[in-house]
């Protein structure tokens, strides 16, 4: 079963203080996981299999209110963990008495959803248009009351993620289909800054514009560094909020998914290759996956190990300095 674009997510800890793992499939199900104590392997711990009825685009989890958000073509679910892990310790297998609060999207979404959790306000931002708005929910309220539309103004192209930059930036940023980078306000939506890595300048690209989309971009959790990449087979790693450029680091395919995780990153790509990185952009490991040929999502486990999900399936990549084993699980 293949996994999907970017849907793996932390999702705190379980029994044992165990960390967990969600990631959505390409029939619509969720998957469970506890993160074994090796740190190396994970186990599943249950499925939802009707979480929607289209393939799986996104998650995120809020853990000030222990919510997993899943997003599909058309709708976003708001899952109660809690109540899901209850259920799913109870049934030991598949999840199906748990109904989400459920988010409508336009019908004129765009091929892609994009998720990003402002935790400083606990506000869930949703892309789902190709017309640079982002629709607002509260996730402070028991329904997930929706604030209102946010129309930025920008371009009219495929955001294929978004991220809540927190510490001093307190910003959202986007990572599009015409390779830019964009910050907005998150309170008034106003646009505050572009900047496109592939040429490193501060500014909108030019029409028609250049082939090196982004596909993916990573914070740390206090807001001082940012990762990118994407079509340029490059990932570049700047520092908050200057966007003064630290690294840049060459790949031999195009980039599909990137990941900051305490003092190193991960990067994903179109062949079966899990990279890791120290901060001044020298390559640590590189270890062979066995099961997915092409990354669509990681999500860090330790610095020596990550989730690779993709096509072909899931499996737990150990990056060690200079080893390129791998344990999988799927």
């Amino acid at each position: 079963m293949d996994a999907i674009h970017c849907t793996a997510s932390f999702c705190g800890h379980g029994q044992g203080s165990k960390q967990q793992i969600a990631y959505g499939h390409r029939d619509g199900s969720l998957t469970a996981l506890a993160v074994n104590e090796d740190g190396r392997s994970v186990v599943k711990l249950f499925s939802l299999p009707h979480a929607h009825t289209k393939p799986v685009l996104a998650t995120a989890f809020h853990s000030a209110t222990n919510r997993l958000i899943s997003a599909a073509h058309g709708r976003v679910h708001v899952w109660n963990w809690q109540e899901v892990c209850d259920e799913g310790n109870r049934t030991t297998g598949e999840v199906r008495g748990v109904h989400p609060r459920e988010i409508p999207l336009p019908e004129s979404s765009s091929v892609n959803v994009a998720l990003a959790i402002d935790t400083d306000r606990n506000h869930l931002f949703i892309a789902a248009s190709t017309d640079g708005s982002f629709i607002v929910h509260d996730l402070n309220t028991p329904d997930v009351r929706k604030m209102g539309t946010v129309n930025t103004g920008g371009p009219k192209v495929v955001i294929h993620e978004m991220k809540y930059v927190p510490g001093q930036t307190k910003q959202l940023v986007t990572a599009s289909e015409d390779g830019c980078l964009r910050f907005f306000d998150p309170r008034s939506g106003a646009h505050v800054s572009s900047f496109t890595p592939a040429t490193n300048a501060p500014t909108e690209p030019t029409p028609p514009f250049a082939p090196h989309h982004l596909s993916s971009v990573d914070c740390d959790p206090l807001g001082h560094w940012l990762v990118a990449g994407g079509g340029a087979r490059m990932a570049f790693l700047y520092t908050l909020p200057t966007m003064r450029l630290i690294a840049a680091m060459p790949t031999m395919t195009n980039i599909m998914s990137v990941r900051l995780h305490e003092s190193v990153i991960f990067t994903g790509h179109e062949d079966p290759f899990l990279f890791k990185w120290a901060m001044d952009g020298s390559l640590l490991s590189e270890p062979g996956l066995d099961h997915v040929k092409a990354t669509m999502s990681i999500e860090p486990i330790s610095e020596d190990a990550a989730l690779v999900a993709g096509y072909g399936g899931f499996e737990v990549a150990v990056a060690a300095n200079k080893d390129k084993e791998s344990t999988s699980s799927s």
